[in-house]
């Protein structure tokens, strides 16, 4: 078997997962890891229809370790997931099933620079634990600031890596999760977006959509401590269907959201939190809905939205992400291939 086939276990034909659009995508994971009881509880009742999780990076290849090693984040045992797995599954099954999606990488993760060089053996790494553990495709969060997110080498990686995954995953889903400038490159003559990356290291007579299943935009400032949305969003999401000449459902609006807390975090540390950022999730939500409205209504596969930074089990009442956007997405969740 060659480094380009896909890895065994792999469905090699043409059947694609069926997809609910418009998604509802939840980021969950960093500040809990694994999942609790709770969180996984509250995300399988939820109107939420994709779940990405993000446990693991890689570290550098050594002497005695030749490929780059996927670990998990944290000082976390690995025993911790033993049991955690499977009840991850749970979420795929009843009457909501959730896509379940492994995310890798992060604001200023080092997982690109240790695999520089050894992509399609990380790649190849990666797949492996993607079909052992159930998961129905990988999301690829490269974000930083702009002497890192405009990397040419570092682009680069993240390109290579992305289509050795899809060389190995066959049709499982491969997305991207880039912030809004680093989309494509509309400002110079270097070509310096992930989407450009990916057009140059493809094979002649392809382009990034043979690799990459859709794309999460963050159009949101980062972290949530600004609310940053305005009614440009909707432009910057126009300008970019016609940039990247694509169809909607391929292009879902990312939003920035906070929990009540993280672990670690004192009593006093979190009820002023939730002060700080309940205004600023208020806003968010507020203009998110306002967003969604206008799409729907203008795009008739708008592709769907998307909440990261979801830092605790559940939010305040009236904050729940998930059923807010399912008020605004209604009717929309036939299973449908894309």
């Amino acid at each position: 078997m060659s480094n380009s086939d896909p890895i065994s276990g792999i469905n090699t034909t043409e059947q694609r997962i069926p997809e609910r659009i418009p998604r509802n995508i939840i980021w969950a994971g960093a500040a809990e890891s694994p999942l609790s009881t709770d969180t996984l509880n509250v995300l399988r009742a939820s109107a939420y229809s994709h779940v990405f999780v993000c446990f693991l990076h890689f570290d550098p290849a050594t002497a005695t370790h030749p490929d780059p090693r996927l670990v998990y984040n944290g000082p976390y045992p690995v025993e911790n997931f033993n049991t955690f797995w499977p009840q991850l599954q749970g979420l795929k099954i009843g009457s909501n099933p959730k896509t379940l999606m492994i995310s890798i990488g992060g604001w200023g993760s080092g997982t690109w620079n240790n695999i520089r060089g050894l992509e399609t053996a990380a790649a190849r790494i990666l797949a492996r634990f993607v079909v052992d553990h159930g998961f129905d495709g990988v999301d690829l969060n490269f974000e930083g600031p702009p002497d890192v997110r405009f990397d040419p080498a570092l682009l680069q990686t993240v390109a290579l890596f992305a289509m050795g995954l899809r060389e190995a995953l066959g049709h499982l889903f491969i997305t991207l999760t880039p912030m809004m400038d680093n989309v494509v490159d509309d400002d110079s003559n270097q070509s310096l977006g992930q989407l450009d990356a990916i057009n140059k290291v493809v094979p002649a007579g392809r382009n990034w959509q043979d690799v990459v299943s859709w794309v999460n935009i963050e159009f949101d400032t980062y972290q949530g401590y600004n609310p940053g949305n305005d009614p440009g969003v909707i432009g910057a999401y126009r300008r970019l269907m016609g940039q990247l000449n694509l169809t909607e459902d391929r292009m879902v609006i990312g939003f920035g959201l906070w929990g009540e807390g993280s672990p670690g975090e004192t009593p006093e540390e979190i009820s002023a939190n939730e002060a700080r950022f309940g205004t600023n999730n208020r806003i968010v939500l507020h203009h998110a809905i306002q967003t969604v409205k206008t799409l729907m209504r203008d795009l008739p596969n708008f592709g769907g939205v998307f909440a990261w930074n979801y830092r605790a089990s559940k939010l305040p009442p009236d904050l729940n992400w998930a059923v807010k956007m399912l008020e605004v997405l209604p009717d929309a969740w036939a299973p449908r291939d894309i």
